[in-house]
């Protein structure tokens, strides 16, 4: 399922082994926008899912605003909810060094890169 759009495009790919893989598609995640598309996909993923195992794709994500934090843990604690699970993935050094500052880094699963994240799930 590709949910691109002009204003936040991001792809959204179910694996072999039911992990739903969600990858933003901009260097820049802040505003209102791509908290709405970013809850409005996992959202739908829990729906429709028992469970769910997601990933988000952090690798081409350079910067993320206080909102866009916000709705990371909004979206940890739906999946929490839900019997689910978040991995996040392929991190860079700008984000991850916010996730540090905030120390969110010790609330996340952060992982190096997409197989290491899939093979980190329980």
């Amino acid at each position: 399922m590709n949910t691109n759009t002009s204003e936040c495009p991001v792809e959204v790919k179910k694996s072999h082994d039911g992990i739903v893989l969600v990858k933003p598609l901009g260097q820049f995640l802040t505003g209102q926008s791509w908290v709405d598309k970013l809850r409005g996909i996992v959202d739908d993923i829990i729906a429709r899912r028992s469970n769910p195992r997601v990933i988000i794709d952090m690798s081409l994500v350079e910067h993320l605003s206080s909102s866009i934090l916000g709705e990371l843990i909004g979206i940890y604690r739906k999946l929490d909810s839900a019997n689910g699970q978040l991995r996040l993935a392929a991190v860079q050094p700008s984000v991850n060094e916010i996730f540090h500052i905030t120390r969110l880094h010790q609330s996340f699963n952060i992982q190096s890169d997409l197989d290491k994240a899939a093979q980190s799930f329980d």
